[in-house]
């Protein structure tokens, strides 16, 4: 059974307006070439929040597999793939 999460991503945008700060936000989270790949997730009723940085965890993988990656190449596995990692934060 699934469970219920809290997930948070955050950034900081100058903008005219409160809805253009949200469309900005909503823009970088949809360009594919944009790094938006650290969040905060709380399962409900926890008070333990775990950071995950997708593209910090491929990086690590792909490292400890003697196969580096560009940062390029990250984005576009996170992309394609769902893929989570876990930290306390």
């Amino acid at each position: 059974m699934a469970k219920l999460y809290h997930v948070v991503w955050e950034i900081d945008i100058h903008a005219q307006s409160p809805r253009d700060a949200a469309n900005e936000a909503r823009a970088i989270q949809r360009d594919k070439d944009a790094i938006a790949t650290v969040f905060d997730v709380t399962e409900a009723g926890s008070d333990k929040t775990v950071r995950i940085d997708l593209a910090e965890d491929l990086r690590d993988i792909a490292e400890a597999a003697g196969a580096p990656l560009s940062n390029e190449e990250i984005d576009v596995l996170c992309e394609r793939i769902n893929f989570t990692g876990n930290r306390e934060v």
